[in-house]
């Protein structure tokens, strides 16, 4: 298996330099970029896409390595040998959402019981394509920090902290906090994000440089 396809199935050997602009929340296959896709209930998936070269692998072989790779995981925390949630089961601490491979690209989605579960996934497997050191879903009330950090809006004004902390917090629904540089796209539209993010489209942004990111959603 060459090194871009490694790079696919999460090993740390790939370094891979990708292109084009994830984009906007709802068909997590089509993202471009390695993406951060947070649904509107809290749960959070994981795009990673890689080009490759037509006519080295098939789809099937990188289904079944990815699904080798998240069971031995699963299975390492107690739970079943398995890759893929079942209707009716527990869901599994990762399994496999989606697998693609057509135009060139191929596009490998993973679904995690808990946004922390991402981290620790990357961390076990080594895989340093992906970029945030800590995930958090909740609401803005738990979440957002209003008092210390200043937010803009979906147009790049900067937002009232007291217009924020009387309103908004309270009417709108989830919020994302993480650590770390990197795109999310969102089911839910985007309110507002804290400086130093960059706000791609309405359910897009990428993440600041350094320190903590918040995003509020609608």
């Amino acid at each position: 298996m060459n090194k871009s396809m490694r790079g696919i199935l999460f090993l740390a050997a790939c370094a891979a330099l990708f292109t084009g602009c994830a984009r906007s929340g709802g068909d997590r296959g089509s993202f471009t970029e390695n993406t951060l896709y947070v649904a509107k209930d809290g749960t959070v998936f994981w795009t990673s896409t890689e080009e490759y070269g037509e006519g080295s692998y098939k789809e099937e072989e990188l289904r079944d390595f990815a699904g080798a790779k998240i069971s031995q995981f699963n299975q390492s925390l107690g739970k079943e040998a398995a890759y893929e949630n079942r209707d009716g089961s527990e869901a599994l601490p990762v399994a496999l959402d989606e697998v693609s491979m057509k135009d060139g690209r191929a596009v490998l989605v993973t679904e995690y019981d808990s946004p922390s579960r991402l981290v620790e996934f990357s961390g076990e497997i080594g895989d340093t394509s992906m970029p945030f050191t800590s995930i958090e879903t909740g609401t803005a009330a738990d979440l957002a920090d209003v008092k210390q950090t200043a937010y803009m809006d979906a147009k790049g004004k900067t937002a009232d902290p007291q217009a924020l902390s009387e309103g908004i917090l309270k009417e709108s629904g989830l919020a994302v906090k993480v650590s770390g540089q990197g795109l999310i796209s969102t089911e839910n539209r985007i309110l507002y994000v804290s400086e130093g993010c960059e706000l791609m489209n309405d359910k897009t942004v990428k993440t600041a440089a350094g320190g903590v990111s918040y995003i509020i959603l609608e």
